[in-house]
């Protein structure tokens, strides 16, 4: 019989947690059984045992975590601590796989529930990275980050979802999936929590103040007085402003000609300077109203090359292509 030296279920609506220590003669089959794993999962698990050679060589005292649906009990994911080293179990491409997890001392882990409202700068910007990847997804949110980078984020709810960050050699650097599909550019295409879109992007707008036709370069996104604004991706401010008609105004630049702009802010953020390096989803300022402003928004422009493009549908102008041969997917949780 398995020995409970622990054993933790956390309820949270969507799923459970197991922690379960191995006793001398169990099999991943007998402890999946235990703790009422749903037979699909353990038949899908047994179709594959091919690839998951690491579940046929369990010891005494190896360690494994389960995290199952909390109603239909089917497995999500697993993590595995064996022969010194640490594996976690998913479902990918159809079929359940088995990763080593890296452990590397320049990786910071960060999790979070979606639901929470955490002041931590740290946990912020992971709860606007999951908003920006999985819009439409709640569950507990764990992400690694390196040199201040987040490059990989899981969430788990009623199902599991992944998300790597791959830097290219050629092209914006995009989050794949597991199956190394390309789920985002790693772009926030509306870097503040707006209410509503006051003014499109509209090359031949008529300028609320002057009148005159001038093209609105940029989306106006209407938000209360000093709401955050982020990063929209890690890059270098390359300009700071206060004597235009955008009022407080920074320029970010990018990696391949991307440069973004934020205006009309009603002040910065610790002072931030030019030559200032910024991550994603990092706080830079808050709405305002100052310069040509008729209420407090962020005026947000997307420049790819100095050329002007709608915000809202920017990423289908980053033509990033991947050789999935050269994508690695690097798990650390």
């Amino acid at each position: 019989m398995t020995k409970w030296f622990a054993v933790i279920c956390v309820t949270l609506n969507y799923a459970a947690t197991h922690h379960v220590t191995v006793d001398k003669g169990d099999t991943f089959n007998r402890i999946l059984k235990q703790h009422k794993v749903s037979s699909t999962s353990i038949h899908q698990i047994n179709a594959d045992v091919n690839r998951l050679n690491i579940l046929s060589t369990l010891n005494p005292d190896d360690q494994i975590d389960l995290l199952t649906c909390d109603k239909s009990h089917q497995l999500l994911s697993a993590t595995i601590q064996t022969h010194g080293k640490q594996y976690v179990l998913n479902k990918a491409q159809g079929h359940y796989q088995t990763h080593p997890i890296i452990i590397d001392g320049n990786i910071k882990i960060v999790s979070i529930s979606s639901n929470d409202t955490s002041l931590d700068p740290l946990k912020t910007r992971v709860l606007r990275a999951h908003s920006s990847l999985f819009p439409n997804t709640t569950g507990m949110i764990t992400a690694a980050l390196k040199n201040q980078e987040i490059i990989s984020l899981k969430v788990t709810g009623t199902k599991i979802a992944y998300a790597f960050l791959h830097k290219p050699k050629s092209g914006f650097p995009v989050y794949v999936s597991t199956n190394k599909d390309i789920i985002a550019s790693a772009i926030s295409l509306t870097p503040v929590n707006y209410s509503r879109i006051s003014s499109p992007f509209n090359p031949e707008r008529l300028h609320p103040i002057s009148k005159k036709v001038m093209p609105h370069k940029g989306v106006d996104l209407a938000a209360p007085i000093n709401t955050p604004i982020w990063a929209a991706a890690d890059g270098v401010v390359s300009h700071r402003s206060s004597d235009t008609g955008y009022g407080n105004m920074l320029i970010i630049k990018h990696n391949s000609g991307v440069h973004t702009y934020y205006g009309h802010m009603n002040k910065f953020h610790n002072d931030i300077q030019v030559g200032q390096k910024v991550n994603a989803f990092e706080t830079i300022g808050y709405v305002g109203s100052t310069g040509h402003s008729t209420g407090p928004h962020l005026h947000f422009e997307a420049r790819l090359h100095d050329t002007p493009h709608d915000p809202l549908s920017f990423s289908s102008k980053l033509t990033t292509k991947i050789d999935k041969r050269f994508v690695d997917l690097n798990y650390y949780f």
